[in-house]
């Protein structure tokens, strides 16, 4: 093999190696991979804690939260911070004061409503597979989030 065989090897094995890792991306990201490559929006991965959004949250699952959601409804899960601890709570009502928001798994509401300034940003993926983790790892910083 002479210096340009070796040269053409190396990029090809070089482009291999990057449409690999953006073929798990896409599958590891989800939705949020296209808006996260382009720049489109600002995401921050969470590492879920705890048992009241099981079975949609797992404990020790990874979560792609936007924080710079556009239209907050009745349905979508949020991560908010209350007394220094972020939590992920799914809403249940919107009402003048705030929002109410409740752990799948919890039987009752939050004893407190969530105001808007409140809010790191609303939940767009779950992840559950450990590569995909440690490939959202490589695109966002983490945080802990209690559930």
């Amino acid at each position: 093999m002479n210096y340009k065989d070796v040269l053409i090897f190396f990029i090809v094995l070089t482009l291999i190696g990057l449409i690999g890792f953006l073929a798990l991306s896409w599958l590891a990201l989800g939705p949020c991979f296209i808006p996260a490559l382009l720049g489109l929006d600002h995401f921050i991965l969470a590492k879920g804690e705890g048992w009241s959004m099981y079975p949609t949250i797992m404990d020790d699952d990874y979560l792609i939260v936007d924080t710079t959601p556009e239209d907050l409804k009745v349905g979508d899960i949020i991560v908010y911070v209350h007394d220094g601890e972020l939590i992920g709570h799914r809403i249940i009502k919107i009402t003048k004061a705030g929002y109410i928001v409740k752990g799948d798994n919890n039987q009752a509401p939050d004893p407190w409503i969530v105001k808007r300034e409140q809010i790191i940003g609303e939940v767009e993926h779950i992840i559950h597979n450990t590569l995909y983790k440690w490939i959202a790892e490589l695109w966002f910083e983490r945080y802990e989030v209690a559930g």
